[in-house]
């Protein structure tokens, strides 16, 4: 293939400024104008959505595991252990194991607590960079580069901004992948098997495991999963987690509460529920399209073994195959963005579109929002999905330029 050179002065200069421009942006709204909070309780409260995960550890510091599925409780918990000025709904959409795990942070005062949770999940993504990164051979000689722009990533600053529990989903699909490409299926399924704890992030990958009959990975994952379930029955009981299950089986029936507010989302299902004919057309045309993200990234891996290409193709089906994507889960497009860029340092200049589409995704959790905002154009599932397309037509170059090379080797030896 002939080669692209990377214009590496432009993208250190374009790292700098979006990470500048990110995170002195942070640091202003976080201590706000004058030094003042920004909204009332935001003095103690600066991680948007962290309040709910240290609410669920302190019950169970406070042995109060029957109540960690009753969403009353726990607000009333964020408003007496957080701040009273906090007056959420609460939908308990996460297990006991969730609550289990937060537990230890829940035993500090909450701002030390919110501060230990951001150290690591910053930890947390700086592993899954690193494990990323054994995928890709171009990027590791550019690796002052790559962890500037892995630094200034709007998905990580989103992330940071909420307090979110996706790092944990990052590291894990990460891990599974690089282990996956090694042919430890068994290992790579135990990782993937932790997803359990936000089951919607494991969908694509239990499909595609399935349709390849990866048996071993399959089993490491059900293992992984049946673990951290037991720990959780184990600990706050049949009722509890009976309550759970029957939570998660009604969820579609509660999109009011989980997509408040419709700007941020950004899965498949927020985009196809805009499509007029009510809920039940939106819910058809999720299906639809879903599908065709699982069958293009089938076909990608049908058609290449270079698993830059088949691991980037898979963590963009498992953003548009789950029905709930936040804006802080686009935190999952690094490694996709790691791998199909490693490609892309080497790939024809007919690549083009996929550059084009790689950056949109990279600026996309911070600057499309604004477009969503003011425009009501919400074009993050589709520019996925254009992406995912992208890779398959990639895989497709990548096989007619190893069947030439095998050709012409042919052709020599003759």
């Amino acid at each position: 293939m002939q080669h692209v050179p990377l214009a590496e002065h432009r993208l250190r200069v374009a790292g700098l400024v979006c990470g500048l421009l990110l995170w002195v942006t942070f640091a202003f709204l976080v201590a706000g104008p004058t030094g003042a909070p920004v909204h009332p309780g935001d003095a103690v409260h600066r991680a948007q959505d962290f309040p709910q995960f240290y609410a669920l550890g302190r019950l169970v510091v406070e042995h109060r595991s029957a109540e960690l599925q009753n969403g009353e409780a726990l607000a009333r918990v964020v408003r007496t252990a957080v701040s009273p000025d906090i007056q959420w709904t609460l939908l308990p959409v996460y297990g006991p194991q969730v609550a289990l795990a937060m537990a230890p942070f829940a035993s500090l005062p909450y701002r030390a607590a919110e501060i230990a949770w951001l150290a690591v999940s910053f930890l947390l993504y700086g592993l899954a960079v690193y494990w990323a990164l054994q995928l890709t051979p171009g990027l590791q000689r550019h690796r002052v580069t790559t962890w500037l722009l892995a630094l200034a990533s709007p998905g990580l600053f989103q992330l940071t901004w909420y307090g979110q529990l996706s790092m944990v989903a990052l590291a894990c699909t990460v891990l599974g992948c690089v282990l996956w490409s090694r042919g430890r299926l068994f290992a790579a399924g135990l990782a993937l098997g932790l997803l359990a704890y936000k089951p919607q992030n494991g969908l694509a990958v239990g499909v595609l495991a399935l349709a390849l009959r990866a048996w071993p990975l399959v089993a490491g994952a059900l293992l992984s999963a049946g673990a951290q379930l037991t720990v959780a029955w184990l600990y706050a009981g049949a009722g509890v987690m009976q309550h759970y299950a029957a939570t998660l089986a009604n969820a579609p029936l509660q999109l009011d509460v989980l997509q408040a507010n419709r700007h941020l989302m950004q899965s498949l299902l927020a985009l196809t529920q805009l499509a007029p004919g009510g809920a039940g057309i939106g819910l058809a045309l999720y299906v639809v399209l879903a599908l065709l993200a699982l069958v293009l990234t089938w076909r990608t891996w049908q058609r290449t073994t270079d698993p830059r290409l088949r691991f980037g193709a898979l963590t963009l089906c498992g953003l548009l195959v789950s029905p709930h994507v936040y804006v802080y889960d686009l935190v999952l497009l690094t490694p996709a963005l790691a791998w199909l860029g490693d490609w892309l340092l080497d790939a024809p200049a007919e690549s083009r579109p996929l550059r084009w589409s790689l950056a949109l995704l990279y600026l996309w959790p911070v600057g499309g929002l604004v477009l969503t905002y003011y425009a009501g154009i919400n074009a993050g599932p589709v520019i996925m999905l254009a992406t995912l397309a992208l890779t398959g037509r990639e895989a497709v170059e990548a096989d007619r330029f190893a069947g030439s090379q095998v050709r012409g080797f042919a052709g020599r030896r003759g």
